[in-house]
């Protein structure tokens, strides 16, 4: 995981100049900002519920 990747990149002593620490801590702020991503995705889903559509009825996905 990337915390592992940042806690054992720590171990390795000054992060000044710690290439492993840099990446772990690019792919964190990569996989933060997907986080954000999808959340936003999720909370302007809608829920429907099929049993209230009717057989005629349609549901458009986009």
């Amino acid at each position: 995981s990337v915390t592992s990747a940042i806690a054992a990149a720590r171990e390795h002593g000054d992060l000044r100049e710690n290439a492993e620490y840099h990446a772990a801590k690019e792919q964190q702020g990569f996989t933060e900002g997907r986080i954000q991503e999808i959340e936003a995705k999720l909370g302007d889903a809608q829920v429907i519920d099929i049993t209230k559509i009717s057989p005629s009825g349609k549901v458009v996905f986009g």
